[in-house]
This record gives C-alpha cells, sequence and structure tokens, in this order.
C-alpha cells in the first residue's frame, strides 16, 4: 500500500509574509506605546500651562489693586513717599512691603511659583522689577518607572 503523505512545504512566499506580520505587530505595539507617552506629556504640559495661567492671573489683578491705590494716591497730589507710606498702612493681601519696594509670591498646589517685586517711584507709578517663575521639585516620580537599576 503506496502512503500519499504529503509534507508542508513553506516557500519563500510564506516566509517574507510571516516576517512582514511580525514586523506590523512590532510596529503596532510601538505606535500606540509612542501614542500613550505623548498623551502623558501633553496632560502635563496642560497642567503646566494651567498652573501658569493662574499664577499670571493672580499677578495681574493683584498689579491692578497697586495701580487703583496708586491711582488714589496721585489723584489727591502726593507723590512717591506718600504712595509707599499709603501701600504700607493697607497693602493688598499677600504683599510685603519694604520702604519703596513692594513684593508677592503667587503659588499653586503643583508646585509652580511666580515671584514679583515693584518698586514705586517719585510720580507714585511703580516700575516692574521681578516677574519670576519657578518650579518646585518633589522626590516624587508620577509615572511608570522603566528601569529600575537593579539585575534582579
Amino acid at each position: 500500500m503506496a502512503s500519499n503523505q504529503r509534507s508542508v512545504r513553506m516557500g519563500p512566499i510564506s516566509l517574507l509574509s510571516l516576517v512582514i506580520l511580525i514586523c506590523l505587530a512590532v510596529m503596532a505595539i510601538l505606535a500606540v506605546t509612542t501614542a500613550n507617552a505623548t498623551f502623558a506629556t501633553t496632560e502635563k504640559q496642560a497642567s503646566f500651562l494651567n498652573s501658569s495661567c493662574e499664577n499670571e492671573t493672580a499677578a495681574q489683578e493683584f498689579l491692578a489693586d497697586i495701580d487703583a491705590r496708586l491711582y488714589q494716591v496721585r489723584r489727591n497730589g502726593g507723590d512717591g513717599a506718600a504712595a509707599a507710606k499709603a501701600l504700607a498702612e493697607s497693602a493688598p493681601d499677600g504683599a510685603v512691603v519694604e520702604d519703596d519696594t513692594v513684593s508677592a509670591q503667587f503659588g499653586t498646589a503643583d508646585g509652580r511659583t511666580l515671584t514679583i517685586s515693584i518698586d514705586i517711584t517719585d510720580e507714585a507709578t511703580y516700575t516692574i522689577t521681578e516677574w519670576k517663575t519657578s518650579t518646585r521639585l518633589s522626590d516624587k516620580q508620577s509615572g511608570e518607572t522603566l528601569w529600575s537599576g537593579t539585575a534582579g
């Protein structure tokens, strides 16, 4: 009895198709991983921008309050000394008044801080001498640890 056994043979086309399929699967995994990393970075940047905008808004409102107080001093015929005295007596919330310099610091919970400093001029106006944004670094890791540095 003759046996009719046929073996399955992989030709070059089948082998090439298998390699291409494996490459496509790897590319798909890399694309998803990259998209997730980009999304996480975008979320962090959005949070950073929101914090910066909150601080900027608070600082602008603070300057508007200072400007309104200085306007009242100018309207009453006062000079820089009268303006500094008026601000020292009733400084806006969060203000630190030293001689003719007014400073304030605005911060958010995520560590973003805006420090401003203004000098009162002789004409009862102000000059901005500092407008500095900074970020408090923390040891907290927000994200995945890709490699811990130990072998096992």
